[in-house]
């Protein structure tokens, strides 16, 4: 079966679809040395999901309480998953 043209032009009805995380994390992977990984935005975890099964280190940042609390139950048995609720920003502040 041949691939799929990574590079477009591309027609609506093709419905062409590019995964830049599998894409980002068959670029940086190397299995014989696992290294750390800041997920700043973490959402529900998808981004980090695979370098977590990878057993890197995964520092998920995640201000907002509803997925937070969603990445807590997700990742409660993974020890090299840490979770931290805070924002990061240019500036001080709240809101």
């Amino acid at each position: 079966m041949d691939k799929a043209p990574l590079f477009g032009p591309f027609r609506r009805d093709q419905r062409a679809q590019f995964d830049e995380i599998k894409w980002l994390f068959e670029a940086v992977n190397d299995e014989s040395n696992p290294q750390t990984l800041i997920d700043v935005g973490a959402h529900l975890g998808n981004v980090f999901k695979s370098f977590a099964e990878a057993d890197w280190e995964v520092h998920a940042i995640e201000p907002y309480p509803p997925h937070f609390e969603a990445l807590s139950l997700r990742c409660d048995n993974q020890v090299n998953v840490h979770l931290h609720k805070v924002a990061i920003g240019d500036s001080n502040g709240t809101t």
